[in-house]
């Protein structure tokens, strides 16, 4: 065989083998972890945090040059960011409610991943101002009624008078939601009115109790009351 025989036909295999390789339509193989993006966070499960707060560190684990986290409530903050991981800050609750948030992370057109929170609520708490104690009012009932602060960390407080029968000790809620008043009708009669017991509560709230006397209608009534058998006003 011609040595330009032998050259003709390594020229001819050789285009046969590149025009099978470049047919039209076939794209050049892609790296797999470039097709699918790879977004992954540690922990991933819903995160429990006490009434108090608290941090908690997560690793990020992603194939994409760059990632975000953010939060959806302002009590909740993502913090401390790295390469590959942050932390998330929770403020103590001060409230009795539970309350939840969700942290999401995302990396490029990843699937977005979520983590959710739940923050256990404060204990109860309820408080009057001045304190609960004894009241003694006057047989007239001149004097103004007593007002009452409630404070307490949950969103509704009851206060009941007993017994049903002590309809001359009367208690007012104000249209702000957080004072109430005592009063008491006069006494016409000649024996002490009482004891009448106001009662406020708040959930599971230890409840508070106010307890009402009044004086007798007699010719040393004095006019005065007080807090207690310590306190008189004339």
């Amino acid at each position: 065989m011609k040595t330009t025989d032998f050259i003709t036909i390594v020229i001819l295999l050789l285009s046969l083998c590149f025009s099978c390789s470049s047919e039209p339509g076939v794209e050049p193989p892609v790296e797999e972890e470039k097709k699918q993006p790879v977004l992954t966070v540690s922990p991933a499960q819903s995160i429990n945090v006490a009434a108090t707060g608290g941090n908690t560190a997560i690793t990020v684990t992603t194939n994409k040059t760059s990632w975000s986290a953010s939060a959806d409530k302002s009590w909740c903050k993502v913090t401390d960011k790295t390469s590959g991981q942050f932390t998330i800050v929770v403020d103590p609750n001060g409230t009795a409610v539970v309350r939840d948030a969700t942290v999401t992370v995302n990396a490029g057109k990843a699937t977005p991943v979520k983590i959710t929170l739940s923050q256990q609520g404060a204990a109860p708490t309820l408080s009057l101002s001045p304190t609960a104690g004894t009241i003694i009012f006057s047989a007239a009932a001149k004097e103004a009624p007593i007002a009452y602060t409630v404070t307490t960390n949950l969103t509704t407080w009851e206060v009941v008078v007993t017994p049903v029968e002590a309809t001359w000790c009367k208690v007012t809620r104000d249209g702000g939601d957080s004072r109430f008043t005592i009063a008491v009708d006069a006494n016409p009669t000649t024996s002490p009115r009482g004891p009448a017991t106001v009662t406020v509560t708040a959930g599971t709230a230890l409840p508070l109790q106010i307890i009402v006397n009044q004086r007798a209608n007699t010719s040393q009534e004095t006019e005065d009351f007080g807090y207690g058998d310590e306190q008189k006003w004339d």
